[in-house]
């Protein structure tokens, strides 16, 4: 991951062109243990960076936080987010 946002109800990451199987993987993953979580993925084009928000009820930012510590970026970036 290459960077981290705040959305109102949960997180949007930027991930490496490259990394779009592990993200995959990761989503499939984690809508077994998590079906209250809501997952976006965009993919740019001309090889730009995915986005994947990852989103819920409220206490969603926390929950997060809590199970998935890992989820801080490695660098950090200037590139907007995807709306919403």
């Amino acid at each position: 991951m290459r960077e981290r946002r705040d959305i109102p109800d949960g997180y949007a990451f930027r991930f490496d062109a490259d990394a779009f199987d592990d993200i995959a993987r990761f989503v499939t993953n984690e809508r077994r243990c998590c079906p209250f979580l809501t997952f976006v993925l965009e993919v740019s084009p001309h090889g730009g960076p995915p986005w994947v928000r990852l989103s819920g009820p409220p206490g969603t930012r926390g929950f997060l936080d809590a199970e998935i510590p890992t989820l801080t970026p490695r660098a950090s970036g200037t590139a907007a987010p995807p709306a919403s």
